[in-house]
């Protein structure tokens, strides 16, 4: 009994070794948030830079962006496109994104979400 737990012992301590090797990296944005200074109004264009922040940049990775806003989706865009390159060796990649309001908006209060994504450039 005592020899199979041994055994058994050795078995998973050398696969706690020679297991898959996890990476873990951050991600970040700055700030989180895009939110004018002050309001804006029907007929305006608004920009705000985000920059998005890796902790390693030891491969070539991808943003993907996804923006969920019902009412305002079609006034949001972003100055790369909703799928762009996070080169290697970057570790900040600015991303602008950009609201024009159209000439006739009613006024309110409006809210959404953008999500990014990030995922290896390359399929492995």
């Amino acid at each position: 009994m005592n020899k199979r737990f041994w055994l058994l012992a050795f078995f998973i301590f050398v696969g706690f070794l020679t297991g898959v090797n996890s990476t873990q990296a951050g991600f970040g944005i700055q700030p989180p948030y895009v939110k004018p200074e002050k309001a804006v109004f029907a007929g305006t264009h608004y920009e705000q830079v985000i920059t998005l922040l890796r902790s390693s940049a030891d491969t070539d990775m991808q943003a993907v962006i996804k923006v969920t806003a019902p009412e305002i989706d079609t006034w949001i865009t972003i100055d790369k496109g909703n799928t762009f390159d996070l080169p290697k060796d970057e570790l900040r990649v600015p991303m602008i994104v950009k609201v024009d309001v159209p000439n006739n908006a009613p006024i309110g209060s409006y809210k959404g979400s953008i999500n990014i994504r990030i995922e290896p450039k390359a399929k492995d």
